[in-house]
């Protein structure tokens, strides 16, 4: 279960208590102290500390100025004017961050997505923007932003200027197709992958077929009715992967079919660092493909729906899409579709019929039926597939939860009410033809012709009515027992929300990609050590590298770190690898995994009695990648 943030649940009570001692002890240094800069909150950093970047200083200074606000307020009931002074520049710090993200949501959301990434340079004509009256450099702000700032201005960078995020989750998330047509802007999207990128891809690397890509055409079969036909070649036995033919691959290209690259951000740092980037904005694993079809009219796939919420981005030429409604059981499917016939698809409701351009964007959730083809022009269409919701609903969430639960309950050792026995002979009054219907029009007609049946039998037998009636009461008490043991396995599913969340929480860090950090999270990092000679001090400043890489579970009396730093590109290549710490190491650790940019944290501020085990434990999360260091004080020693 994950700690919280005082007294972590799981944690041993010698730990609780040097967590109190702690606490009291910084409360008192606090009180004596009487510093008038200090935030509510050591642990983190000041307004002036490193972990506010200099462009956004300058945006705070520019909105807010509260030095001025500290120095003429006046409190009656506190001559000192601190107190509540200081309540006051708390709210007003929040209220000017909250602005300050969204004018850097505002500015940076109108770069290109390469370029918020990084990964392109910015224009030379919008290198400075405009905010009041301060001139902002884009690149030093770019640099400047959080991982989390970075991932919502490229989720807006990529729904362009049409509609807001607040906008999209509110009418299209999960409900309705989004179509963006960018034509003021059509090499918006350029950055990530091209036709000629993938020819030279496909020529220097070995490219399995059924691993790396697929080769498909969507035809007539010998009956008359078209079909998605799979050139995949296949080893002996069909287990095997067949490394594809650069001159084959591309004559099938040549010839109509559809190559499909499933694993493209292994092969490219650009889609590895988008897929990474919005994985902090909803938090799940982010997946991608790319589709290739030449220009002819050609169809790679049938029509389907898919089990993954989906953006389609449009890199070169022009592509003829088809969406189709779901039925209201098809919505948010579990699992993909078979492929549809043609005959089928005119059950559907066609909602979109569109063309997709370079530049343009088509967003659909899961289960909307969908095909697309080429134009009978010289335009071939490369688009990219990022996906993402894949058995991430609360059914699957439950799905692990609950069958813990049960068997939790059913080996209680307070109760042995799930081990009980079934009632003798609950057959004879339970089941469907016992069952009172429940609608009311079935029930008023079942009821009547029951009335009418127990009428006759009163009429010739009473034994057969006492019977009856026995049997009402008998069904009545199993419904009320069983609606017990229901209840009592789901207070025992409550208990263990947290404990569920935390295992998929690991499955999450197993799945995702491994994180695609930037320059200057990597110079923070230990892969920047052999140059800056980096060493832990108690005065060091250290925090989780980026949001979200890293979780906390406690397992059989130990806290147990996970973390995705030295993930595979590809798909659960390398095992996680966890980090084991003894339960009163457990508060430092959390602090260190809850301390995110901006914030920073002393490693002598962390919650231990003693600081060489506080120095240990830094050092051995920042050795394994996942914590990013700052030394800006003068180096202290370990009395």
């Amino acid at each position: 279960m994950m700690l919280s943030n005082h007294a972590p649940t799981g944690m041993s009570r010698a730990a609780k208590k040097r967590a109190q001692k702690k606490q009291k002890k910084e409360r008192e240094r606090k009180e004596r102290s009487n510093l008038k800069e200090k935030t509510s909150d050591e642990t983190h950093a000041s307004v002036d500390d490193p972990g506010i970047p200099a462009a956004k200083r300058k945006l705070q200074s520019e909105l807010n100025p509260l030095e001025d606000k500290k120095k003429h307020a006046k409190i009656d009931d506190d001559p000192s004017g601190e107190k509540d002074v200081k309540n006051i520049a708390d709210i007003e710090s929040d209220e000017t961050n909250e602005k300050v993200d969204d004018m850097v949501l505002e500015v940076v959301s109108k770069l290109n997505p390469a370029q918020i990434l990084l990964r392109t340079k910015l224009d030379e004509d919008k290198t400075m923007a405009k905010i009041g009256s301060e001139e902002i450099d884009l690149s030093d702000l770019l640099q400047e932003i959080s991982s989390k700032e970075r991932a919502r201005c490229l989720l807006q960078s990529i729904l362009g200027s049409s509609v807001t995020i607040k906008q999209f989750y509110e009418k299209y998330w999960e409900r309705e197709p989004l179509l963006v047509n960018q034509q003021s802007d059509p090499n918006r999207l350029n950055g990530f992958l091209s036709l000629e990128g993938i020819r030279k891809l496909t020529k220097s690397q070995c490219m399995a077929y059924g691993k790396d890509l697929n080769v498909t055409r969507y035809e007539q079969d010998h009956e008359g009715v078209k079909r998605r036909h799979t050139l995949d070649q296949t080893g002996k036995g069909g287990d095997d992967f067949v490394i594809a033919d650069h001159k084959d691959l591309w004559s099938n290209y040549d010839n109509g079919c559809t190559i499909r690259l499933l694993c493209p951000h292994q092969h490219s740092e650009d889609v590895h660092a988008l897929l990474s980037t919005l994985e902090l904005e909803w938090g799940c694993m982010v997946g991608a493909n790319a589709y290739l079809t030449p220009p002819g009219a050609f169809q790679g796939f049938s029509p389907h729906y898919d089990d993954v919420c989906a953006f389609v981005l449009q890199l070169e030429g022009k592509k003829h899409w088809k969406v189709y409604r779901p039925k209201i059981s098809e919505r948010l499917p579990r699992v993909s579709s078979k492929d549809y016939t043609e005959d089928e698809i005119k059950d559907f409701e066609l909602v979109l019929d569109v063309i997709l351009e370079k530049g343009d964007l088509l967003y659909m959730p899961r289960g909307w039926i969908h095909q697309a083809c080429t134009l009978p022009c010289n335009d071939h269409s490369l688009h990219l597939t990022v996906s993402i919701m894949q058995q991430w609903s609360w059914v699957d969430y439950l799905e692990l939860l609950l069958p813990v639960a049960l068997q939790a309950a059913a080996s209680s050792e307070t109760s042995t009410s799930l081990r009980e026995g079934l009632p003798r002979n609950f057959l004879d009054y339970m089941g469907v033809v016992h069952d009172q219907p429940d609608d009311p029009e079935e029930l008023k007609s079942a009821s009547k012709s029951r009335d009418l049946m127990r009428e006759a039998t009163e009429s010739e037998d009473p034994e057969k009515k006492r019977l009856q009636n026995e049997k009402d009461r008998k069904r009545l008490l199993f419904l009320d027992e069983a609606k017990k043991r229901i209840m009592r396995v789901s207070k025992e599913a409550f208990s263990m929300v947290d404990a569920a969340c935390d295992e998929i929480g690991k499955r999450f860090l197993s799945d995702r990609l491994p994180p695609a950090l930037t320059p200057a999270e990597l110079s923070l990092t230990v892969e920047n050590k052999a140059e800056v000679g980096r060493a832990i001090f108690p005065n060091t400043m250290c925090r989780l590298v980026r949001p979200g890489i890293a979780r906390l579970a406690i397992e059989d009396g130990k806290a147990v770190l996970y973390h995705c730093i030295d993930n595979s590109l590809a798909f659960h290549e390398a095992p996680l690898s966890p980090l084991e710490f003894e339960m009163d190491d457990a508060p430092a650790v959390e602090a260190l995994l809850t301390t995110v940019e901006p914030h920073w944290v002393m490693v002598k501020d962390l919650i231990h009695d003693d600081i060489e085990d506080k120095v240990e434990i830094v050092k051995a999360l920042y050795d394994e990648g996942i914590l990013a260091t700052l030394q800006a004080e003068k180096p202290d020693r370990i009395p």
